[in-house]
C-alpha cells in the first residue's frame, strides 16, 4: 500500500463487522443470501469493518472485488477500515489488493479506507516479502515469484476497441515464466502417464479460464490471482473447497482463482434460448456422467449425462452445471470448422480432475457449483447450491490443485 494524498473524507456508512477468520461462506452470508435488505445493495453507505481480522482466504479478495465492483457502479459507497494485524494487511500488499480496488471502482485503495487506517499506509511490509522459511518452500524461484507478487490480483479491462485476445495472451504469458515453471515442475506430483503436469497449467488452465471469461456477455473486468496454501490432511469431503481452516496436519495446494463481471451463465444461456438460438453445437459429444447433490434445492435428477441440453423449463443450476458438457454454448450457432466453440470448460474440468487431481468450483447468478472426481457409477460429483439471495455479480471460477510436499 502506497502513500498517496489526502482523500476527501465521507460517511463511513451502516457497519459491517468481520470476524477473525475470514472464508468465502462469511462474504455469502453477508451479502448474498438474503432477497432483502442484502448488505450487497440496500446499504447506500456501507462500512466493511475488518479490524479484527486475522486470516482472509484468497477467495475472499475476488468476492471482496465483485462487491466493491457491483456497488461502485450503483454509485453506493463503501468504506473499509483495516485489519489491525500487520500481516493481513502486508497480505493485502503481496496478493495487490489495491489493485483489484482500482480495477474494480476506479478509486485507489487509500481513498475508500477510514481516516484511522490512513496510517498504515506507507508502512514496511514484514510479511509475504520472499524471504525463505520453512512454510514458504518451493524455493527459490517460489521466492521471486512471492517478492515480485506474481500470485496477487492480476487486472484486464476488455475494450470493445482491444481484441480479447491481448488480455488471454497476457495472462497465459505469465505462467510461461521459467520461474513459474520451475515452481510448479517441482511441486506437481507426476506420474508415467502425466511426466509434467507443470505444462498442464498454463497449456488448459489458465488458457480455459481467461477465455471463458473475456467471453462472457458484457464482461468489462477480468480479476485473476492464486496461492500456495496448505490444507487438511484428512481426505476432503464434498463441498469442501473453499475451507482453508488449518488443523494440526496439512498438505500443500494450489489455488488458481478468476472472476469476471459479465452476466451470469444462466442468464446467457437462458437468452439464447429465448433468442431461438441453439445452446448445443454438432460436435461429437463423448460422456461423462455426473452424480448430483442439491443444497438448497430439490433435484430431478439424480445424475445427469453430458449429452444434456436444458431447456427454458430447466433451474438455472442446471443450465450453469451444463456449461461444462463438451458443445454446450451461447454461441453455438458459431461454431465451424475453424472456430470450435464450446469445449473450453469441458477441457478444464478433464485437465482439472483427471490429470492433475485436483478440483474446481463456479460461482454464477444464484448457483454454486463443486466438482470433483466420483468413485461410483458416476464418473464426477457435481455438489450444487442455490442461494436464494441476490445474485452474485459476475462469475467467479476456482480451481485447487493438490503438490507435493517436501
Amino acid at each position: 500500500m502506497e502513500q498517496e494524498g489526502a482523500a476527501v473524507e465521507s460517511t463511513e456508512g451502516i457497519p459491517i463487522k468481520l470476524p477473525k477468520w475470514v472464508e468465502p461462506p462469511i462474504f455469502e452470508d453477508l451479502f448474498f443470501e438474503q432477497a432483502e435488505n442484502s448488505n450487497l445493495t440496500t446499504p447506500r453507505s456501507l462500512l466493511l469493518n475488518m479490524e479484527e481480522v486475522e486470516f482472509m482466504d484468497t477467495i475472499c479478495l475476488h468476492q471482496l472485488c465483485a462487491i466493491l465492483r457491483f456497488r461502485s457502479m450503483h454509485h453506493w459507497n463503501t468504506r473499509i477500515k483495516l485489519p489491525d494485524g500487520q500481516r493481513v494487511r502486508d497480505f493485502f500488499r503481496a496478493w495487490n489488493l489495491e489493485q483489484g480496488v482500482l480495477a474494480s471502482t476506479g478509486q485507489s485503495l487509500y481513498s475508500i479506507v477510514t481516516t484511522d487506517s490512513r496510517r498504515h499506509f506507507g508502512e514496511k511490509p514484514r510479511f509475504y516479502t520472499g524471504t525463505k522459511s520453512k512454510q514458504q518452500r518451493p524455493g527459490g524461484a517460489y521466492q521471486k515469484l512471492l517478492s515480485t507478487r506474481f500470485f496477487g490480483i492480476q487486472s484486464y479491462f476488455l475494450d470493445p476497441l482491444i481484441p480479447s485476445h491481448q488480455a488471454l495472451d497476457g495472462e497465459w504469458k505469465r505462467w510461461r515464466s521459467s520461474y513459474v515453471r520451475g515452481v510448479l515442475k517441482r511441486y506437481l506430483p507426476s506420474d508415467d502417464r502425466y511426466p509434467d503436469k507443470s505444462e498442464e497449467i498454463p497449456r488448459v488452465v489458465i488458457y480455459e479460464l481467461m477465455a471463458n471469461a473475456i467471453l462472457h456477455p458484457q464482461a468489462q473486468l477480468v480479476l485473476t490471482s492464486s496461492r500456495a496454501t496448505h490444507f487438511e490432511s484428512r481426505p476432503l469431503k464434498s463441498g469442501e473447497l473453499t475451507s482453508e481452516r488449518r488443523r494440526s496436519t496439512e498438505y500443500p495446494h494450489f489455488t488458481i482463482c478468476i472472476w469476471d463481471d459479465g452476466l451470469s451463465i444462466a442468464r446467457t444461456l437462458r437468452s439464447a434460448l429465448e433468442d431461438g438460438r441453439p445452446i448445443r453445437t454438432s460436435t461429437e459429444i463423448q460422456q461423462d456422467l455426473f452424480s448430483i447433490e442439491a443444497l438448497n434445492w430439490c433435484s430431478e435428477q439424480r445424475t445427469l449425462p453430458s449429452r444434456f441440453t436444458p431447456t427454458l423449463d430447466d433451474p438455472d443450476e442446471l443450465f450453469v452445471l451444463a456449461s461444462f458438457f463438451n458443445g454446450i454454448s451461447c454461441r453455438a450457432d458459431q461454431d465451424s470448422p475453424d472456430e470450435r466453440v464450446g469445449s473450453g470448460l469441458h477441457a478444464l474440468y478433464r485437465c482439472v480432475i483427471d490429470t492433475l487431481g485436483g478440483e474446481l468450483a463456479i460461482r454464477s447468478g444464484k448457483s454454486f457449483i463443486h466438482i470433483e472426481k466420483e468413485d461410483g457409477e458416476a464418473s464426477y460429483q457435481a455438489k450444487i447450491t442455490r442461494y436464494n439471495g441476490v445474485d452474485f455479480p459476475g462469475t467467479l471460477v476456482i480451481v485447487r490443485i493438490p503438490c507435493d510436499g517436501d
